[in-house]
């Protein structure tokens, strides 16, 4: 009697859709998760590139500026020393050096910022061995610092009215108020 044909049951029905269900909803879910799981890749992909790009952005225009800080220490203390110098050829020679690192070596930003005029670099860049800065340029370039306002950007700490001589002499001058100098100019 058990091979009696039997009659319709609803739960072997419902049992079978169910399963059905959950077989479409689990192939769904898969799909959607390679469909995303590729999306992600792709975007981590792009994020790894940029951040790739912001770091490479970053080095050049750290290298750009170390040297730009340089070459205005370095500009002002031949400015310094050909300004106090006896020797008119020294000074001279010391002027021309300081003309050349400022119109040739500096980036355009640093040189716009230290207020330096724009003619003069142009002459130079178009090859006007004449073109060099004058006494007046180079008072203009020894008061605002490279050094200092970006320190005093990055570093809300950083001293703002340091104590130090009023007036000093190139002949007195020592690596550390060179430093000092360098930073935090005198204020007029």
């Amino acid at each position: 009697m058990s091979d009696e044909k039997k009659g319709f049951d609803v739960f072997e029905l419902a049992a079978a859709i169910l399963l059905g269900m959950g077989a479409i909803g689990a192939s769904v879910a898969g799909h959607q998760g390679n469909l995303w799981g590729g999306q992600s890749v792709e975007a981590y992909g792009e994020a790894a590139a940029l951040t790739t790009k912001a770091s490479t952005t970053y080095n050049d225009e750290l290298t750009v500026y170390m040297q730009d800080v340089q070459t205005d220490v370095r500009a002002k203390e031949l400015i310094w020393e050909g300004l106090e110098t006896e020797d008119e050829t020294a000074s001279q020679r010391q002027l021309g050096m300081a003309s050349w690192l400022l119109t040739a070596q500096l980036s355009d930003s640093a040189y716009a910022h230290l207020g330096l005029p724009e003619e003069t670099r142009k002459r130079y860049q178009e090859g006007d061995e004449e073109a060099v800065l004058v006494e007046e340029d180079f008072n203009k370039a020894r008061r605002p610092t490279l050094a200092r306002s970006t320190l005093m950007r990055c570093s809300p700490a950083a001293p703002r009215n340091s104590k130090r001589p009023t007036s000093a002499s190139w002949k007195d001058a020592t690596p550390i108020t060179l430093a000092i100098n360098s930073r935090w100019p005198r204020s007029s």
